[in-house]
């Protein structure tokens, strides 16, 4: 008996990247009319993720996307050491910027940490 709590901190993180890897993929789309197949895979990767709940591979992308989530925040932070003159902007790019990559470091580490939880119970129920 999981209740809307626990079903809500477990499917958010797929959820949110699901729609992140949406908005990437129709972006392109229209803006480049081009096709990103590497957004698509990542769609269909969550999707997966959603339907059907493996743990070694939620564990895996938690640790994939947390990896990738420092580096944009690294980027972003690089960015603002770059900025001479801040306007208006371009600090608000870079609040944005580190909104969203501090949002997907949480969501990556919630999505490993719920993972780590099974397979550690998993394991020790063997």
């Amino acid at each position: 008996n999981l209740n809307l709590k626990g079903l809500m901190f477990l499917y958010t993180p797929y959820v949110f990247f699901f729609s992140c890897c949406l908005y990437w993929f129709f972006d392109n789309l229209i803006g480049n009319q081009t096709i990103n197949y590497l957004s698509l895979g990542f769609i269909f990767l969550m999707l997966f993720q959603i339907i059907k709940q493996q743990t070694i591979l939620g564990f895996s992308l938690g640790i994939f996307l947390m990896i990738v989530s420092i580096i944009i925040g690294l980027g972003v932070l690089s960015d603002h050491n770059d900025t001479i003159e801040m306007r208006q902007q371009v600090s608000k790019f870079l609040i944005i910027g580190c909104i969203v990559s501090i949002s997907c470091f949480l969501m990556a580490l919630q999505m490993t940490i719920v993972n780590y939880r099974k397979l550690t119970k998993s394991s020790v129920g063997s």
